[in-house]
């Protein structure tokens, strides 16, 4: 089951579907939304680990972080 995310403005599809866009402007436009909001919430967590504290620094200093995809393209599984 997909669902679509009741939190983001604008946003009336669910990730997976918009992500099979097929070209379409209109889906590409609401991926961007969605999108958007998933690197918000990721600059948020990075934020959080940067105001904690440590000895040597902050935990960002001393946190190894990947995010990405493994897609190039997801409408074409690319």
């Amino acid at each position: 089951m997909n669902a679509v995310p009741s939190n983001i403005e604008g946003a009336a599809t669910d990730w997976h579907n918009l992500s099979h866009h097929g070209k379409d402007p209109e889906k590409i436009a609401e991926l961007a939304l969605v999108v958007k909001a998933k690197l918000r919430c990721f600059n948020k967590f990075l934020n959080k680990l940067k105001s904690v504290q440590e000895t040597s620094g902050d935990l960002l200093d001393n946190t190894a972080i990947l995010f990405g995809s493994n897609l190039g393209d997801a409408s074409s599984h690319n």
